[in-house]
């Protein structure tokens, strides 16, 4: 039997009154409620590319410069991929590509890829701050590493997921593998999922829970962050 989530269509009414609502069962950094969250999340809103990347430089806390040039060189690393593989198109400062990026990312983690990015759940899925900022940080990697670390296997069952995919799709994908607060069964994950955005169509998403229990399962375990 269906799950009952009272009234339709909350999460679309929502984003028409423009406000994107975060939903209480994603992953939550420990940062989530600080000041510079706020910062960046206000940046973020107002398209402020060049202040993004000035905040993120400037709130990285001691020591932690030739850390984070790391982690950039590893999202580099992923990104070529992503680009040469066609999943993303080569324009990352489009916010378009961008949330593609984001969502490939989580996926990406949930099936083990070591990119080190905590991601909260926004109705248009996994989103990371700490990603958005780094996007714009490209500029400053230094090294980085295989996010695979030289597992093809993995890293091909990952491509097998998310390639040809449309932007719905991947939306939809980072719901399917939330770590916890959605439902495990095919119909009520279709019921909850519609339920926050009534305009999608039910025979996607199921799709797309089909999808992901086949294919994801064949890559090994996945990071929760």
């Amino acid at each position: 039997m269906s799950a009952d989530y009272g009234s339709r269509g909350g999460g679309q009414i929502a984003r028409r009154a423009g406000v994107e609502q975060e939903l209480v069962y994603g992953e939550v950094p420990a940062q989530d409620a600080d000041f510079g969250d706020a910062v960046r999340a206000i940046l973020e809103q107002h398209a402020n590319a060049a202040a993004l990347a000035a905040f993120g430089a400037a709130a990285a806390p001691a020591g932690a410069g030739a850390s984070r040039a790391r982690r950039v060189g590893t999202l580099s690393r992923f990104a070529d991929l992503m680009v040469s593989e066609g999943v993303v198109d080569g324009r990352l400062d489009d916010p378009e590509v961008q949330h593609r990026l984001q969502k490939c990312v989580y996926i990406a983690q949930r099936m083990g890829a070591a990119l080190g990015y905590r991601f909260r759940f926004l109705e248009s899925g996994a989103f990371s701050t700490g990603l958005a900022v780094d996007i714009y940080q490209r500029g400053t990697a230094r090294g980085g590493s295989d996010p695979f670390g030289g597992d093809r296997e993995r890293a091909e069952a990952f491509l097998r997921l998310v390639r040809d995919r449309s932007d719905s799709w991947l939306r939809i994908a980072t719901f399917a593998l939330c770590p916890r607060g959605v439902p495990s069964d095919r119909e009520g994950f279709v019921d909850h999922v519609v339920w926050h955005d009534s305009e999608l169509d039910r025979g996607l998403v199921a799709r797309v829970f089909d999808d992901v229990r086949s294919l994801a399962g064949s890559g090994g375990g996945g990071q929760g962050a």
